[in-house]
């Protein structure tokens, strides 16, 4: 069972895949797309949103993989609905835990006062 601290969805298609919503799928999916998928995407999918964001989240197994064979992969060996539910499951495990994460601005405070835009704290001269 996949969790947050180990974030894929195994799906099986031509061999066990592993769909992965992590930073290579969102710039991925955003470029084929130009959506901000952290922002839109509610449960109605276009069947175009739906295979991009598929092969996107299969590109962190394999870099090299086109969206013309990630759609043959869906024709061959998936549905719609269970390519839906697993790419709805491993967008939503690749989330942020809170809503306000998405939208509030890096170097934003957070409500118990520290700040999210360093990684690290500098000494002040």
């Amino acid at each position: 069972m996949p969790d947050k601290a180990n974030p894929i969805v195994p799906i099986k298609l031509d061999k066990e895949r592993h769909l992965k919503f992590g930073m290579r799928a969102m710039l991925a999916f955003e470029e084929k797309t130009g959506k901000n998928v952290l922002k839109g995407l509610s449960g109605d999918m276009s069947g175009t949103e739906l295979v991009t964001l598929f092969w996107a989240c299969l590109l962190h197994e394999e870099k090299e993989l086109t969206l013309d064979a990630a759609i043959d992969l869906f024709d061959e060996y998936s549905t719609v609905y269970d390519l839906a539910e697993k790419v709805t499951q491993a967008r939503n495990l690749g989330m942020p835990e809170e809503k306000g994460e998405i939208d509030r601005p890096l170097a934003e405070s957070s409500p118990d006062g520290s700040s999210s835009g360093a990684l690290v704290d500098l000494p002040s001269d």
